[in-house]
């Protein structure tokens, strides 16, 4: 999330509410928040890894969908070829090669003039 919210495309559209899996019970929008990651397995010689999914949503308001539009366009463009390190992770790790594979746009079912943008990556981490 520390690429999301270092970037000034992100950032010119939600400002400092870029959140993890929970943000606010009730957070004030624009703001992006990261789905629920999928990993599977990739092994091949002399290498141990997993590939995975990467969902980050994108709520913003509008009589269209125009705004988030441009927010997916911005989370798209800044994660899209990225090599991120990940801190947190037991040993030294990146996650490498991330590429954009989609963006949906939906109404929000819980917001009357919300919409939601599901921008979808997949990436490698390898140790």
């Amino acid at each position: 999330m520390s690429a999301l919210k270092a970037d000034a495309g992100v950032s010119s559209v939600v400002g400092s509410r870029v959140y993890g899996q929970n943000p606010p019970a009730d957070p004030t929008w624009p703001f992006t928040k990261l789905q629920p990651l999928t990993a599977v397995p990739m092994r091949a010689t002399c290498l141990d890894g997993s590939r995975y999914t990467i969902r980050v949503s994108g709520f913003a308001k509008g009589a269209d969908e125009t705004a988030v539009a441009t927010l997916g366009a911005a989370i798209s463009a800044c994660l899209d070829g990225r090599s991120i390190a990940l801190p947190d992770a037991p040993w030294p790790a990146r996650l490498t090669d991330i590429r954009w594979t989609g963006t949906d746009i939906i109404r929000d079912p819980e917001e009357a003039t919300g919409w939601h943008a599901i921008v979808a990556f997949e990436g490698t981490v390898t140790a």
